[in-house]
This record gives structure tokens, sequence and C-alpha cells, in this order.
């Protein structure tokens, strides 16, 4: 239980520090290039999902990550008591990224998204924040367990 209160404590807190940061700190629509025009700092707002994915302009995001937060408690609790405790550590980084987006849903009606990265003006990424970063990073994870778990049961047949 410790570790997967630490991963969410800091992954949520680097989240929203970043976030207050870059409102604070950076007018709407500025960048900063930290690695050429590869790496920036840019400031935008994202009022659609995961990598500006829009599920439609009435789409309730905040009653699907709140579903979501609930979701993902029950299955680090469920995790927990059956000592899966690396089931319980990626729903947990999954977990604190849906917090931080939903706490700027709440605040700010939509995300705030910094992270802007790519090879040229017209090939880059969705710009991002560690929201975003630690739900895919989580998503990933859990989906190389998955597989390694079913390989793993295969091999055994």
């Amino acid at each position: 239980m410790k570790k997967v209160a630490i991963i969410f404590s800091l992954v949520f807190a680097l989240d929203r520090v970043t976030k207050y940061l870059v409102v604070r700190l950076m007018p709407y629509g500025s960048e900063i290039r930290l690695i050429g025009d590869y790496v920036k700092i840019t400031h935008v707002r994202n009022p659609n999902s995961l990598w500006s994915l829009s599920l439609g302009q009435n789409f309730p995001y905040i009653i699907v990550g709140i579903l979501a937060i609930v979701f993902l408690s029950v299955l680090i609790r469920d995790a927990l008591k059956t000592k899966h405790t690396k089931n319980a550590n990626v729903y947990s980084l999954i977990l604190s990224g849906v917090a931080g987006n939903i706490v700027d849903r709440i605040h700010f009606k939509e995300v705030v998204d910094f992270i802007d990265v790519g090879i040229s003006p017209s090939l880059r990424w969705p710009v991002f924040n560690v929201a975003d970063s630690a739900i895919s990073i989580g998503l990933v994870i859990y989906f190389i367990m998955v597989l390694r778990e079913y390989f793993s049961k295969r091999s055994e047949k």
C-alpha cells in the first residue's frame, strides 16, 4: 500500500506543480524551446481527451473521469488484497494521471497541456502533460504485463 500511495502522490504532485508553473509563468499560447523545434514547452489547453482526441462536444469527461477513478481505486484495492502489487502500482500510475486531468477539468473546464515534441512543424505529437504521460506509460506497462502473462500461460500448455 505504501508504494501505491507514493507513486500516486509523486506523479500527481509533479503533474500539479508543472501545470501550475506553466499557467503562472507562461502566457497562453507561448512557447519555450528546449531542444530547437524538437522539444518545447508550449502552453495550450485541451478541451478533449488524451492525445487531443475528441469524443464529442458534450461528452461528459468529468463524469467518465470520476468513474475511472472509482474503477481504478477498486482495482488497486483488489490487487493489494490478492498480493498483485505490480498491478496495484500500475493502476496507481494511471489513477494519478486521471486525477490530475480531472482536477484541471473541474478548475479550468479543460486540461492544461505543455509538453510539445516533434521533428518538424507538420510532424508533431499532440501537446500533452505529466498526467497524460502517466496514463500512457501505465497503459503500456499494463498491456505488456497482460501479454507476458498470456504467453507464459500459453507456453505452459
